[in-house]
Order: C-alpha cells, then structure tokens, then sequence
C-alpha cells in the first residue's frame, strides 16, 4: 500500500471546488480528484458535466493515487494558509484522507465511485478554430472565479477564450490552470450564436443546430 502527503495552499482547493457539482446524481462529482501520478506534479481537477477546470500543483509525487475530496469536507477547511493532505489507499474501498490545516486535523473518507476520464477532453495545444458557439455566461463567471481563486489573483481582467472544434471553449492562464466549458445546445442557441458572430464579422453567418452531445463529465 503507497501512501501520499501533498501538501498545497488552501485557496487552491477552495478555488477548485468552485468547478464541481453542488447537486448530482453522479456522486463522484460533489468534489475534487486529487491525483498523483509518480514523477509528475499532484493535479487538482472539477467538473460539474459543464465546465471542468485542471490545476497542476507545485506538489511532485511520490507514488501513484488518487481520491475525490468530498465537497463537505473542503468546506472545513481553512480559507487560508498551507494544507497537507495524506491518501492511504483502501484497496477497493475509498482512500482514507488525513487533512492538516494549522492546528486543524480532520479525518475522512473519499467519495466512492471512478471520477471521469477527463484527459479525453483535455486539449494538447491551445486550439484556433474559428467556429461561433454560445456559451452560458453563468459557467464563464464561475470559470473566471475559479482561476482567480486557485491563482491568487484580484479582479482579473481577462482570460483567453478559444473555440475547441465544436466541443468546448478553453481558456489557460499560464501552463498550470485550464478551463473548459461546453457550448450551450439546441436550435435557439444555434441562431443566437449566429447572430453574435455576424454582428463581429459584418455579415450573415448561418449555424446549424447541432445535435445533443455528451456533458463534459460524460464525454470523460
């Protein structure tokens, strides 16, 4: 059995916690997937089936793990100040998670369940197609919160956007934070995607609904 201690900066984990699902069926989405791989630095990753966001922490691993840091957990721990946490695998069973904040020491369990492969949407360079979407500016604002919250910046004023063929826009801030967010889906959408783009470019741009495609987490 390997054994994991990460450590991290509490504004990392609650600004993740930002991307993942309040309220789902699939469980394994009410929190956030640490991950080590040997060699490679810990990953922090949410997704709510809309938006996912994947952080690479300054933490280089030691072994091989992971575990979903359930949502209710993150919320006690601190908003502030350095965080250690320690995965001890179970075998089949959920990871057994010891959580140190300052004098703070919390016991828990990871949330059972396979979080989703999302590797299967994540790009392997910035894309540049030039394909009109819509997009939720619910999910751009939680976007734009999470990467302030997990970088440590105030008021930021703005955040790449490009369209990933016709799946998802990406948005990076450097080479250790990525967002990503589905397009809205449906006929109406489709027009009013149409008609921003042809106010941008002068003339009339036609978009054909596209059908319904899997949600981030599904696509995963």
């Amino acid at each position: 059995m390997t054994i994991e201690t990460i450590t991290l900066q509490a504004n990392q984990i609650h600004g993740m916690a930002i991307a993942a699902a309040k309220k789902d069926v699939r469980y394994y989405l009410l929190g956030v997937l640490l991950e080590c791989n040997e060699g490679k630095p810990a990953r922090l990753v949410a997704t709510d089936g809309h938006l996912l966001a994947c952080y690479d922490t300054d933490h280089h691993c030691e072994t091989t793990c992971s575990a979903v840091l359930p949502l209710d957990v993150i919320k006690q721990i601190p908003k502030k100040g350095v965080v250690t946490i320690t995965i001890e695998p179970q075998g089949d069973r959920p990871a057994r998670l010891t959580i140190s904040a300052g004098a703070a020491v919390l016991q828990a369990q990871a949330l059972d369940g396979r979080f989703p492969n999302y590797r299967r949407i994540m790009p392997g360079s910035i894309p540049r197609e030039q394909i009109p979407a819509g997009y939720n500016p619910d999910l751009l604002v939680r976007l734009v919160k999470c990467a302030e919250t997990v970088l440590g910046i105030k008021n930021l004023q703005a955040l790449p956007l490009y369209q990933a063929g016709e799946r998802a826009a990406i948005t990076w801030k450097g080479e250790s934070w990525t967002g990503i967010v589905m397009p809205m889906r449906g006929e109406a959408d489709a027009a009013e995607a149409a008609a921003a783009a042809s106010r941008v470019i002068g003339e009339t741009v036609t978009v054909e609904p596209e059908a319904e495609t899997a949600n981030a987490a599904e696509a995963a």
